[in-house]
């Protein structure tokens, strides 16, 4: 397991979510589970936070420009097949943080998504957290919404934003 520890110790998080209380789970619970001591939790991880946020980088560190639908598809799917871990941690002391790491990402995929279509836009930070001020609400609805179906929509309105009408329109006010 040794290569495997991080997806393993995610694997047992997840499926000890559907059983306990994600804040009654504890870093012993989680290497118990998973079959190895503390002290290989600690060696992978600093904390239970630590894990989670993982959790949620691994399922999103391969999405780029080219893939972003298939890969936002499949995390929305992912959260949906897991949803009492993705809940709980939308609900947990974690919240907070959480939202913070998907306006990163929406952040940063913004930021090169537009650079790609038009390199030399002026205001790309300022449009680039726009939409990812967009993006992050509609995620956080949907948390809200207990991972209804209208991830949909939203995969819907990333390309409204990336279509080439609005791309026109940037190009027109630089």
């Amino acid at each position: 397991m040794a290569h495997n520890t991080k997806a393993e110790l995610s694997k047992a998080l997840i499926e000890l979510s559907q059983e306990i209380p994600l804040n009654k789970i504890t870093v012993g619970d989680v290497a118990e589970r998973c079959g190895v001591s503390r002290h290989t939790f600690y060696y992978h991880f600093t904390d239970l936070f630590d894990l989670i946020i993982w959790t949620f980088c691994h399922m999103t560190d391969r999405i780029n420009f080219l893939n972003w639908k298939s890969v936002c598809l499949e995390v929305a799917r992912n959260a949906i097949k897991n949803r009492t871990f993705a809940i709980s941690v939308y609900h947990s002391e974690y919240k907070e943080a959480f939202m913070e790491r998907i306006f990163y990402i929406a952040e940063e995929f913004f930021n090169v998504a537009f650079k790609k279509i038009y390199p030399s836009f002026k205001d790309l930070v300022y449009v680039s957290r726009m939409a990812a001020y967009a993006v992050s609400g509609t995620i956080k609805d949907w948390f809200e919404n207990n991972l209804d179906d209208t991830y949909l929509k939203a995969i819907g309105g990333v390309e409204f934003l990336l279509s080439s009408p609005n791309i026109d329109l940037l190009k027109q006010t630089n």
